[in-house]
């Protein structure tokens, strides 16, 4: 991202919110993680369908299991950190 975006979101959330802008680094690192680990959840799910073959398969199976249980970790840790998520809903996935 670069500065000019990232200052421009900045000031807004703190219009909207103030909060540290090491709080406001955490949740934005913690949203990008939720984005991109929902993404390899995805890519998991294509590979077992598109997977060939009894290892191939069971590798796709603990691939999609470890992908799940990361997206859900990352949830848990969202749900865990103290801010109302519903004013930062336009800068979530």
């Amino acid at each position: 991202m670069n500065k000019d975006v990232a200052s421009k979101l900045t000031s807004q959330w703190y219009e909207s919110d103030p909060m540290s802008k090491e709080k406001f680094i955490e949740v934005d690192k913690l949203r990008i993680e939720i984005k991109d680990s929902l993404l390899q959840w995805r890519s998991a799910e294509l590979h077992f369908q598109y997977a060939c073959g009894h290892d191939e398969v069971e590798l796709a199976i603990y691939s999609l299991m470890m992908a799940e249980q990361k997206y859900r970790m990352l949830l848990n840790k969202a749900r865990d950190i103290d801010i109302d998520w519903s004013k930062v809903k336009g800068y979530l996935i």
